[in-house]
């Protein structure tokens, strides 16, 4: 056999091998398929979706769907990224202020909460990149939670320590998150929620939405 057939043959053989090995190396190490059971991230991720996660190796902006855990906590939980390092966050209402100005979101108004989703979309109020969802009261005025990390959502601002993040649930009334449990250290947020690449109703898992695969979180 001639040096040039071996060299070809060598390739090959070698290069599927190595892609294997790539892959199978970034799928150990740099992403997770995880199933979303619960619904604080209602309608932008409903119960029953099943997700692909990369992992987060840069910096992490306001807006991201971040896969983390809380302090002396080993699950997982879905959020998203609204207060940044440094930043002082205070919610009135269903308004978030950042450093004393108003964070531009789609505030979404649904008729009632719902365990497995989707929400009851009724009317849409503001501007920005992405939508969270309150649901509407008689009185048409979102109360801040009562139990909230410390006056949080009422009157008292709230400064995100160093090297941590304010993350919330788009479900803004059905998301136990950092309101509650406070800011997670940037060691503990693993990674970047991308894409839905399987999706089923809950909780009884027989019926596929197919409308719902391969749907681009953000």
């Amino acid at each position: 056999m001639s040096r040039r057939r071996l060299v070809v043959l060598l390739l090959v053989v070698l290069v599927p091998v190595l892609g294997t090995i790539a892959a199978l190396t970034y799928r150990v190490f740099f992403m997770r398929l995880i199933r979303v059971p619960q619904g604080a991230m209602m309608n932008t991720i409903l119960p029953g979706d099943h997700l692909i996660v990369h992992r987060l190796l840069g910096d992490i902006s306001r807006g991201d769907i971040v896969v983390f855990t809380y302090p002396n906590d080993e699950a997982s939980y879905v959020a998203r990224v609204v207060g940044l390092p440094g930043e002082t966050i205070q919610l009135k209402g269903k308004l978030v202020y950042i450093n004393d100005r108003v964070l531009d979101e789609q505030r979404v108004l649904v008729a009632s909460d719902n365990d497995y989703g989707p929400l009851e979309e009724l009317s849409t109020e503001g501007t920005g990149p992405y939508r969270v969802y309150y649901i509407k009261h008689s009185s048409e005025e979102g109360e801040a939670p009562a139990d909230a990390l410390g006056d949080i959502g009422t009157v008292t601002p709230f400064q995100v320590p160093a090297d941590s993040y304010f993350l919330i649930g788009d479900n803004r009334e059905n998301s136990y998150d950092s309101r509650y449990r406070g800011a997670v250290p940037r060691n503990l947020i693993w990674g970047k929620c991308s894409m839905i690449y399987y999706s089923v109703t809950e909780p009884s898992r027989e019926e596929v939405r197919w409308d719902r695969v391969f749907k681009k979180v953000q």
